[in-house]
């Protein structure tokens, strides 16, 4: 199968960028770890860069951007994506693929830091005029109301559960193999992670591959991504509107049997806990007898165009079109991302 990817992007078309444009310069990390790539493939792929390196920001005039704050781990697959189109990870000498992905485990730790989307980063490229911003595509206050539910949860350490404490930790069944070379080996956390890290820098083909490449590393366990600290990483660091969010609520309606005391969900974003009920209400019709199955559609006023719920099987989107968490521009786009998704390729 080839590798997860979103778009029928042609290698033609990434080479041209090559040609006549200058260099950026990305440090990235405590470890101050540069990186430098062609700006018109980092303008092409990423909006955030674009406006950046386009405009009256001091980064536009020295090409020389900080992160200090990105793990140059997420940022090395970034840039090996840019230059080859689909995801893989080859480690620094001296260091394994295991020991990076390591360091991107979601723990309890990551939410004792400041959100990320309301991080200084996150604000845009800094600029001599106090009062000029790159603004950021989406608000942190979407992001902050969206976690209200969050909040409520971590007000008190004497809510926490012997169940919680338990999924704090890895889930055990299916270890990843952590094989860098292609995504369906690796853990969860780490396409979790990229997904945020494009949807920072609003990288939307990034997104997609991300979401497919989580896909792929839970084919056959999705026990972890629904697991507490990366649910709710997720929610500390995405929109109400994000497709993460959508694919972490599926996985729990369709592959978590709920059979555990409340206790087991009682921290959990409110959000999340919603939206899963919800959907597993509007799965309920497929239980019921045909004759009643209309007009339980009907009663639950659900549209056969809303793709979240498939009318005619009781399955999910993943299951059925990945394209689904897609953002695809058009119907040719999002053809050529499906001839992908089956190991074909589109003309060049």
């Amino acid at each position: 199968m080839a590798s997860p990817t979103n778009t029928g992007r042609r290698p033609a078309d990434t080479r041209k960028l090559l040609y006549d444009t200058p260099m950026v310069t990305i440090e990235v990390g405590a470890e101050k770890e540069h990186f430098v790539v062609h700006k018109s493939i980092l303008c092409a792929k990423s909006s955030y860069f674009d406006r950046a390196l386009s405009g009256s920001f001091q980064e536009a005039i020295t090409r020389f951007f900080q992160l200090p704050d990105i793990s140059p781990v997420l940022f090395r697959i970034f840039v090996a994506w840019l230059y080859y189109g689909d995801l893989g990870y080859v480690p620094r000498s001296g260091r394994t693929v295991e020991e990076d992905f390591r360091s991107l485990e979601i723990t309890k730790e990551n939410f004792q830091q400041k959100d990320a989307h309301q991080s200084k980063s996150q604000d845009g490229p800094s600029n001599n005029t106090e009062n000029t911003r790159l603004e950021y595509t989406r608000s942190s206050k979407d992001v902050t109301e969206s976690t209200s539910g969050i909040a409520m949860a971590n007000s008190s350490e004497s809510h926490k559960s012997s169940a919680e404490e338990a999924i704090d930790q890895p889930i055990p069944a299916n270890q990843p193999t952590y094989e860098g070379e292609h995504p369906k080996g690796w853990p969860c956390d780490v396409p979790v992670r990229l997904y945020i890290f494009a949807d920072r820098f609003d990288i939307r083909e990034l997104r997609a591959d991300s979401l497919d490449a989580l896909n792929h590393a839970t084919e056959n366990d999705k026990s972890r991504i629904c697991a507490f600290n990366v649910v709710r990483h997720i929610y500390l660091n995405t929109p109400s509107t994000s497709k993460l969010r959508k694919y972490v609520v599926h996985c729990a309606s369709y592959e978590i049997d709920f059979g555990e005391d409340e206790s087991e969900w009682i921290s959990y974003p409110i959000e999340f806990l919603v939206a899963v009920m919800i959907m597993n209400g509007r799965r309920l019709p497929d239980k019921q007898c045909q004759e009643c199955y209309g007009a339980a559609l009907k009663y639950t006023l659900f549209a056969p165009q809303n793709d979240e719920r498939n009318p005619k099987e009781d399955l999910p989107p993943y299951k059925t079109d990945l394209c689904f968490y897609h953002e695809h521009l058009n119907e040719e786009e999002r053809k050529a991302c499906r001839l992908r998704r089956e190991g074909s390729k589109p003309a060049v």
